[in-house]
């Protein structure tokens, strides 16, 4: 009989941590889901209008000799639905290089692109890269 009530408590630890460790990997799978299915077509939007942003950029370049810190100047929304919602920025900009960044209505993340001297290890020139918040 105490071999028994032993087993019982070890039994409902046991179990308890495979709930849990269910729970867990439901709450994994779900947000992998989410970023696959729901945040995708956000994120190419954005990485699409960066991917403009900078050959607007090198235009502006090659005709004044340095990048410029007015998204308007090198960027126009496109009237199209894909870019609805979409938000650009120019964080810094000089002769050497440029730092962009894109952000959604739709979407808590944001896409860094950068060029010149502002890129580095994680930023490669001109390839957004995009970090859900």
């Amino acid at each position: 009989m105490i071999a028994g009530v032993r087993r019982l408590p070890r039994f409902l630890i046991i179990v308890a941590v495979l709930v849990a460790l269910a729970a867990v990997g439901f709450y994994l799978l779900a947000r992998h889901i989410r970023r696959a299915l729901v945040d995708q077509p956000h994120i190419a939007a954005i990485a699409g209008q960066l991917r403009a942003l900078v050959s607007g950029q090198m235009a502006y370049r090659t005709a004044h000799r340095s990048y410029t810190t007015d998204v308007l100047r090198v960027w126009r929304a496109p009237a199209d639905s894909t870019a609805r919602g979409v938000r650009l920025r120019i964080i810094s900009a000089d002769a050497e290089g440029f730092i962009a960044e894109g952000r959604s209505a739709y979407w808590d993340g944001r896409c860094v692109v950068a060029t010149g001297r502002y890129t580095g290890d994680s930023l490669t020139t001109g390839i957004p890269v995009c970090r859900p918040r």
